[in-house]
């Protein structure tokens, strides 16, 4: 599905419906799935189209800007470092070109959107939930469902630290996909028995895949608090501080 596509575009695979029509002399861009249906007109004539996995945080609206993703608890020793694989769900944009201009016509996702609040009710921000299995090597999923979340998790404390969630924040993902897979390639570093900073790596756990529009940048998302940039080998990486906890 992911890729590049003229206004001959049409897909049906018995859940979504998806493509350009012309109506009246217009080019009509629609889809439906599961009863859920939009319609835009295009005013170019002729544009390329791009569909791609955007950062999940727009379905059904956007309410939030933060991914937290819940799983079994993973301890790790003192000062000890560890990688693992989770899944997250997929949403997909899809959007029109114009020389170096990109428009967001439309997200949407295949799986039903849960949310949760991580912190408190005064102080707690609202996020997109998802809950996944802990895996030891990337695992086989459905690309239009679920990507794949490479997580290197380092406790810098001299006490045991056991992690069963993790909260991301839209102004630093990075996704990539390739034909079989949709990825993204985080770390966590935790900073105390509360306390643990998330960022993304800007490069594919997987060579060969291919980066994603940034949603982000497409529809101009806005900095929030607790988010913070540091230098990471010279590189200014996007730092999102979980003050609530990790387990």
């Amino acid at each position: 599905m992911f890729g590049r596509y003229d206004y001959s575009l049409a897909i049906d695979d018995g859940i979504l419906k998806l493509g350009v029509e012309k109506r009246a002399g217009l080019n009509v861009y629609y889809r439906d799935l599961a009863g859920d249906h939009k319609e835009k007109v295009l005013g170019p004539e002729s544009a390329p189209l791009v569909i791609h996995p955007v950062e999940p945080i727009s379905v059904p609206k956007q309410v939030t800007l933060f991914l937290e993703i819940s799983f079994d608890s993973v301890l790790l020793g003192p000062t000890a470092k560890k990688t693992i694989f989770l899944t997250f769900p997929i949403e997909i944009g899809v959007f029109l070109e114009a020389g170096s201009a990109t428009e967001m016509l439309d997200t949407f996702s295949y799986l039903p959107s849960k949310f949760s609040l991580y912190g408190t009710p005064k102080t707690g921000v609202i996020t997109k939930w998802y809950r996944s299995r802990v895996y030891s090597d990337a695992p086989t999923v459905d690309m239009k469902k679920e990507g794949v979340l490479r997580l290197e998790i380092e406790n810098t404390t001299k006490d045991f630290a056991e992690v069963a969630r993790a909260v991301f924040e839209a102004n630093g993902m990075v996704l990539y996909f390739d034909q079989d897979q949709v990825g993204m390639n985080a770390q966590m570093t935790i900073k105390s028995s509360l306390t643990a900073e998330t960022s993304f790596f800007e490069c594919p756990y997987q060579e060969g895949m291919e980066k994603a529009i940034e949603l982000r940048t497409a529809k101009k998302i806005p900095i929030v608090g607790g988010h913070k940039i540091i230098r990471l080998s010279g590189v200014e990486v996007n730092v999102f501080v979980m003050e609530a906890g990790y387990s």
